[in-house]
């Protein structure tokens, strides 16, 4: 049987619900492409945006400290040094949280391994500027510049590797 011989009537109604049954196939793909970019955003902002934020915190942070270990070398009023030393603790505080993040939320090996090598330069890094901040509590000025041109930069010239490393692979990720 041909659709020629069926009315027209007939035929208008087969179009007119075909024309119904595509419409809903559209709607169908439609939300569940939606659906898809749903779960997409919610990766993004709930894991890979937060993972950057973190790495960006530890880089910002770890040059804020820099910043104030140097002036550490060369402030000489008491008040001073106390508010750099309080703004450092507050720094490393923030740093650590930022990592405890990454910590929990870095699953590639390839992050895991930056954060190592990370928390391996931060130590010396920190352990450097203790000495610094040791021989400025000793009023040897001239010894902890010297300490801080020799060891102390350096170190933050290394943690800045892996930061950067942490940077380039989240935002390769996103």
């Amino acid at each position: 049987m041909h659709l020629s011989f069926l009315k027209i009537g007939t035929r208008l109604g087969l179009a007119f619900g075909l024309l119904v049954l595509m419409m809903l196939g559209i709607t169908a793909v439609g939300v569940l492409r939606l659906a898809e970019v749903g779960v997409i955003n919610e990766r993004i902002i709930d894991d890979s945006w937060v993972k950057s934020e973190a790495a960006s915190v530890i880089d910002v942070t770890t040059r804020a400290n820099a910043r104030l270990t140097m002036e550490l070398t060369i402030a000489t009023a008491p008040e001073r040094l106390k508010t750099i030393k309080a703004d450092i603790a507050a720094n490393k505080k923030t740093i650590d949280d930022a990592f405890a993040l990454l910590q929990q939320k870095v699953t590639l090996p390839e992050g895991k391994a930056t954060l190592a090598r990370l928390s391996e330069l931060r130590g010396q890094y920190v352990q450097s500027f203790g000495r610094v901040a040791q021989l400025v509590d000793a009023n040897d000025h001239e010894a902890a510049t010297a300490l801080l041109q020799a060891q102390t930069l350096p170190a933050l010239d290394a943690l800045q590797q892996p930061i950067n490393a942490l940077l380039a692979l989240q935002k390769k990720l996103v």
